[in-house]
């Protein structure tokens, strides 16, 4: 049985947005990227709010969609 690839620690909150692509791509080419986020960073009134979370998001989405990686839920790969 092959083993498949499964990528995490991409820690986005502590990664300016202009970097989000370039060290994303470092973890490109993974059976799997674990991708998740905390939504504390959106709210304006938690204490380390980053108003470009939702930006940063984005282009964390884009980056992967561009090569060719399908968004699906967990559950829907773990059998």
């Amino acid at each position: 049985m092959k083993l498949k690839r499964f990528c995490t620690r991409f820690y986005l909150n502590l990664i300016p947005l202009d970097e989000v692509a370039s060290d994303i791509n470092k973890f490109i080419g993974g059976d799997y990227l674990g991708l998740a986020d905390h939504d504390k960073y959106f709210y304006d009134d938690y204490l380390a709010y980053q108003p470009d979370y939702n930006e940063k998001i984005y282009e964390m989405c884009r980056v992967v969609a561009k090569e060719g990686y399908e968004f699906v839920f967990m559950d829907d790969i773990i059998k």
